[in-house]
């Protein structure tokens, strides 16, 4: 009505009133809704691939002067669905099939028809989530099959082979004779579920199975939304004929779980992409047998001169986690320093009162002032180790703060020199342990004050004090010198170790656990009892049995085979905990959950912060 003239009352209230709603006291929590779009393959010639056209290994490059060929996949339970139906254990294993698959593939690409060994190293998991790149290597007639999850995880050898051309093949009849005794198939694939083989539907392809003297004879089919077209033999039809012989006896199960893990004399005697095969195998040796295949029409499709079956339990299969391989490690890797490295505006002060009377002479506002930490002594003249870190970390921290509220080195980088106060290469051991903590005070002012502080280690030698000037230039904030030789800090993949090899990290005596009766403390009670076989524990709190819940987690921890103590101990109170101590004669290990919130930023740190 506005727009044509007429005024309306704008003050006008409604008859009824419109609800409100308070917001909420915390900020408000931004979510993405659109879809995360895997990695897709695009144009790959332009970064000089040649596309492949294969469903599993996409692209290929050759490699100069010809030293082979790499050929490059990623796999991936969600655009490869079909293979989620093969699980080993109740974990999704690219079964032995499709890595048969993968090299004759290369074989071919490569010339050859024929796969003469293939030997598979280690199972090749793949993870609920994500995917795993594949690199298929091939130099001369030598095949290596690599695989990892991640861009920056290390790469896995799951399997090396041979392959070639040419040799001789019988045929042979694969229709039962006379006397060919079917065998039972309906309950196939609950048989094979019980020795930890789980096949999904695409997997489920076997129709009719008989015995003919000491062969057998498997007729297997694909699925109708099964595309086998770009496939030499589909991975799935082929590993269907092979699942009857999985079974030790006629049949029977034994409870014993075998799986191929070597190939010889792989050959594609035919067309590529049946959708229906038929197989005589017979025996080949023990633990091995040979398969010659056809398509429905009798028509040969290909032969493999034997195929090795072993026994496969859960310590053959690679652990996979949420978290496998998630933990680093931090390492010292030597860098190269600059070809050249000015010395001019680097200023070297022997202490913090040099550095100081510098100040305020304003010789120290330069590109940068080396500060050599000094050994200290405690109050009273302490020279303990305890004593001497609280005197060096409180005369640090105040020439910190001094440092970052003094305008006149707003400019200029404050670069602290210590000597072994990190173990820079596998040999070394941290000698210096008060200029140690140094290093974790100047840690956490770098992480706040980014490209104000630089840490620099040496060794005492004159090498490696002539190599400073060339340590600053190079703009890393962390370094360690040796013998002249620059070494920064990276962080590194630290692989899971197998549970067989892992030493025991907490021995067979008492393991105290500081706020033992709390969250993180019941937690990791629990899981050193369940997974570290800890069969004594001593848990402290403020309260001790008095807390909440601690009566129970004692019942629990007991009833899981641990002898546990629960006692009232703070762990600030030295005599008390001193005392705590002096009782428990057969201490192994100590960890400490005990939570103290009690945290600051560098300029409002103080020496009690710190002790």
């Amino acid at each position: 009505t506005h727009t044509h003239g007429t005024t309306p009352t704008w003050n006008h209230q409604p008859a009824h009133k419109t609800p409100t709603h308070k917001l909420p006291t915390y900020p408000f929590q931004h979510q993405r809704y659109w879809l995360d779009t895997p990695p897709g393959n695009g144009d790959v010639s332009a970064a000089g691939l040649t596309p492949t056209g294969h469903p599993l290994l996409s692209t290929a490059v050759e490699l100069p002067e010809g030293k082979g060929t790499v050929f490059t996949g990623r796999l991936s339970v969600k655009d490869q669905t079909w293979l989620a139906d093969h699980a080993v254990l109740d974990a999704v294993v690219l079964p032995a099939s499709a890595i048969t698959e993968l090299a004759l593939f290369a074989a071919l690409r490569e010339g050859g028809d024929r796969v003469e060994e293939l030997a598979i190293r280690t199972p090749l998991v793949l993870p609920e989530d994500g995917s795993v790149q594949l690199r298929v290597t091939v130099a001369a007639s030598e095949l290596s099959l690599h695989a990892r999850e991640a861009d920056d995880a290390p790469w896995t050898l799951h399997a090396t082979g041979v392959i070639g051309s040419g040799g001789e093949t019988a045929e042979r009849s694969v229709t039962p004779g006379p006397g060919a005794r079917p065998i039972d198939v309906a309950g196939l694939y609950d048989r094979l579920l019980r020795t930890g083989l789980g096949h999904g539907p695409v997997f489920q392809g076997v129709r009719a199975a008989w015995r003919d003297g000491t062969d057998v004879l498997v007729e297997a089919d694909l699925p109708e939304d099964a595309t086998a077209a770009d496939f030499g033999v589909h991975p799935a039809l082929l590993d269907a004929v092979l699942q009857p012989v999985l079974l030790d006896g006629e049949g029977d199960d034994d409870g014993a779980l075998r799986l191929p893990s070597a190939l010889t004399g792989v050959t594609l005697l035919g067309a590529p992409g049946a959708t229906a095969l038929k197989a005589r195998i017979s025996p080949a040796g023990d633990d091995a047998v040979t398969v010659f295949l056809t398509d429905a029409d009798g028509a040969p499709v290909a032969h493999m001169d034997a195929v090795t079956l072993k026994p496969f339990s859960p310590a053959d299969l690679p652990r996979r986690t949420g978290t496998h391989d998630a933990l680093f490690e931090v390492e010292w890797h030597a860098v190269s320093s600059p070809a050249t490295a000015a010395t001019a505006g680097v200023t070297l002060h022997q202490d913090a009162d040099a550095l100081r009377a510098a100040l305020d002479t304003g010789a120290a506002t330069s590109l940068a002032a080396v500060l050599c930490v000094q050994e200290a002594t405690g109050e009273d003249g302490e020279t303990e180790p305890p004593a001497r870190t609280r005197a060096l970390t409180h005369r640090m921290l105040a020439l910190l703060q001094d440092w970052i509220s003094d305008e006149r080195t707003a400019d200029t980088t404050l670069a602290v020199v210590t000597r072994y106060a990190v173990a820079a290469r596998p040999d070394e051991d941290v000698a210096d342990l008060p200029a140690a903590a140094v290093w974790g005070l100047l840690r956490a002012a770098q992480a706040e004050h980014p490209d104000r502080f630089v840490l620099v280690d040496l060794d005492g030698t004159d090498a490696s004090a002539a190599a400073l000037p060339a340590a600053l230039a190079t703009g890393e904030p962390q370094l360690a010198i040796r013998e002249g030789r620059l070494y920064a800090p990276r962080l590194t993949r630290s692989p899971a170790a197998d549970p067989g090899d892992r030493p025991s990290a907490f021995g067979d005596g008492t393991v105290l656990i500081t706020g033992g009766t709390g969250t993180l403390g019941t937690l990791l009670a629990r899981h050193l009892v369940t997974h570290h076989d800890v069969r004594k524990l001593t848990l402290t709190s403020r309260r001790g049995t008095d807390a909440p819940g601690a009566t129970e987690l004692a019942a629990e921890l007991t009833g899981l085979g641990a002898d546990v103590t629960i006692a009232a101990c703070d762990t600030a109170d030295r005599a008390a905990l001193a005392a705590l101590l002096a009782e428990t004669t057969d201490l192994t290990a100590v960890v400490h959950t005990a939570g103290h919130l009690d945290d600051a930023t560098l300029p409002t740190l103080t020496p009690h912060h710190l002790d």
